[in-house]
């Protein structure tokens, strides 16, 4: 996703003071492979919320993105 569609996307959202929410639906189901194999009361916790605390910019041309510039976004507890 480019960062033009991601603000199109949140432009069509009516309610603009609703907190955003982190969520990577291949990663839960990594962990809820993984706590299959674990010992009882060693398994990963996987309904942790995470809540967008922050956006991280690297233009293109910056050390190591040479080719191509990310955003990334942060998140915390």
């Amino acid at each position: 996703m480019t960062v033009k569609e991601l603000i199109e996307k949140l432009q069509k959202i009516e309610d603009k003071t609703l907190s955003v929410r982190c969520y990577c639906p291949e990663l839960e189901k990594y962990i809820e492979e993984l706590n299959e194999f674990a010992p009882e009361g060693r398994h990963i916790q996987s309904d942790v919320n995470q809540w967008l605390d922050d956006i991280d910019v690297s233009d293109t041309g910056d050390t190591g993105l040479e080719l191509e510039g990310e955003v990334r976004l942060i998140g915390k507890e």
